[in-house]
């Protein structure tokens, strides 16, 4: 059942990558939500997605006192819990869905390469299927270290959102691939992609 879908992407960033997605598959849709795809609220959430949220909040304890960006710092490990455990908008969507394919597509902008998002991974990189190299994304938020303090605990909410899509796809048989703002497919790398994600007649 869809609840709902987009005719564009949200955000003009992703518009190249939506325009390429096109060229290769039929019927890819923009903003693609489903039932199962949400935040959960306070206790309904499972061992994965609890762990994760719990290494976000220790995360944002263990690193107040050294963080570098003075509005993160105001960010309590209290105030956190109760942003990550009662989120005001629990619904997420994928970035793109190919239907016939089962396949999701995420365009990560420059802003989710944060500290706070290779925590995330970490705590949950080895206990789900992942379709991209987690490896490289902790890699890459290490090394541009992002940081959105609008509001502040913005940086660990994207985290989990971000967690959530990828054990939510993972859990539900979609196969989430991501790719960075500055690292696009090729036309010929998705009719690669497409090829083996086709089942054989």
């Amino acid at each position: 059942m869809i609840d709902r879908t987009s005719p564009k992407p949200k955000g003009k960033a992703a518009v190249p990558m939506w325009k390429l997605l096109q060229t290769v598959f039929d019927g890819v849709q923009c903003e693609r939500r489903f039932p199962w795809l949400a935040l959960p609220r306070g206790d309904e959430a499972m061992e994965i997605e609890a762990e994760t949220r719990q290494a976000l909040i220790e995360h944002c304890r263990s690193t107040q006192a050294t963080q570098m960006n003075k509005k993160k710092r105001e960010c309590s490990p209290e105030l956190l819990a109760l942003k990550l455990t009662n989120p005001p908008r629990p619904k997420l969507e994928f970035d793109f869905f190919v239907p016939d394919l089962n396949l999701a597509f995420e365009y990560d902008e420059r802003q989710h390469f944060t500290l706070e998002r290779a925590a995330s991974l970490e705590a949950y990189r080895d206990k789900v299927r992942l379709y991209f190299d987690a490896e490289v994304w902790i890699e890459k938020c290490r090394r541009t270290k992002c940081a959105d303090t609008h509001p502040i605990w913005r940086d660990w909410q994207r985290a989990y959102r971000d967690a959530v899509r990828d054990i939510s796809a993972a859990k539900n048989g979609v196969r989430l691939i991501r790719y960075a703002y500055d690292n696009l497919p090729t036309v010929d790398e998705l009719c690669r992609l497409s090829v083996a994600n086709r089942a054989p007649a």
